[in-house]
Formats: C-alpha cells, structure tokens, sequence
C-alpha cells in the first residue's frame, strides 16, 4: 500500500513517501517517489493503486500560479467516488500555501469508509499530521509513534520533523511489507 506522512505547521509544510511499489504481493519497484508538485509551493501525494492515482494526479497540471487547494482536494474527492474505483483503496493528500496565502493540506481517502479531512495548524504552536496508509493505520496508533519521535527530534523547523518522518517511515517499514526505507521528501515554507 506503502506510506506517506504529512506534517502541517503554521510556516511550513513537509511531506515523506516510502519508495517501494507493490503489485499482487510481489515488489516491482523501491524507489517511486509518491507525490508530484503541482505549482511551486503546492503539491498531490498518493497511496493505493499507483495506476489509478497516477492516472488521477496527472488531471492536474503544474501552472506557476497557486491552485484553490479545496477545489483541488474536492475534484479529487469526486473522481475517486465514481462506482468504477469501489474495489480500490486510494488515498490522496493535497497540500502547500493556499491562495488565501496560509499554509494548509486537505485529506482524501476512499476505499472501506470515505473521509474528506482539512488541516490547517490554529496557532504558531499547533502541528496538524496525516498518515496515507491503510493496513497499518488500521491496525495501530501511529500518533503515539508521532509523539515520541517528536520528542526525539524536536518539530519546531522542517528539518526536524522530516527526521521524525523518517523514523516514522522506518517503524512502519518493520509492520507493512508494501513499505520500504527509501524515502522522498519534500518541503514547502512560508
């Protein structure tokens, strides 16, 4: 299924995705890298059938121009409930500056239930996170894992909470097969 993680603060936006593909149980490439700019300070990760999302994600051009992050997220929202997709789990993460120029990522994903979720941090002092992966967030609280490493590496800049995303990709890596250590990063700063 693989693993993407973002983390949401005030004057920041960083984003994490493991490498590996997995096709019917049988690994066909470890270095995919998950999520695709879509203007300079806005950005499209994805988890689930890598045809499908890909498919999904290249509906949306890069322009230099900031995109309206909602509508993008909504767009995606409706593509990915057509009946022709019920048999797949897909997860989708759309995120950056938005054109009211705050910092803000939208959550998107379909497959045994439907959730459309917006983060955006209230404070300097808030962090607002989203896992796309569903055999382990289905069966453990990533969040506590989260906190801790949080408390390792610290969260208030974007280099620390990328090493927390990396611990994180690394502790899910030894729970889910369809996840690797090879890691693709990506940061958006105020």
């Amino acid at each position: 299924m693989s693993f993407v993680s973002i983390i949401v603060r005030k004057n920041f936006i960083t984003v994490m995705s493991d490498g590996q593909v997995t096709q019917e149980g049988e690994v066909i490439r470890n270095d995919y890298q998950k999520f695709k700019k879509i203007s300079p300070h806005q950005f499209i990760a994805y988890t689930g059938a890598k045809e499908i999302c890909e498919q999904i994600v290249n509906q949306v051009p890069f322009t230099n121009n900031n995109y309206h992050l909602f509508n993008i997220a909504k767009q995606i929202e409706s593509v990915i409930n057509e009946s022709k997709f019920d048999n797949f789990r897909l997860f989708f993460a759309v995120g950056g500056i938005e054109i009211d120029g705050n910092i803000t990522s939208f959550t998107i994903e379909h497959g045994s239930s439907r959730n459309f979720k917006e983060l955006v941090p209230k404070d300097k002092d808030d962090i607002c996170y989203a896992f796309l992966n569903s055999e382990v967030l289905d069966s453990i609280n990533l969040e506590e894992k989260l906190i801790l490493f949080f408390r390792r590496t610290g969260f208030n800049k974007p280099e620390e909470c990328l090493q927390t995303q990396k611990l994180l990709n690394d502790f899910v890596e030894g729970l889910d097969s369809t996840v690797n250590n090879k890691t693709f990063s990506l940061t958006i700063k105020k």
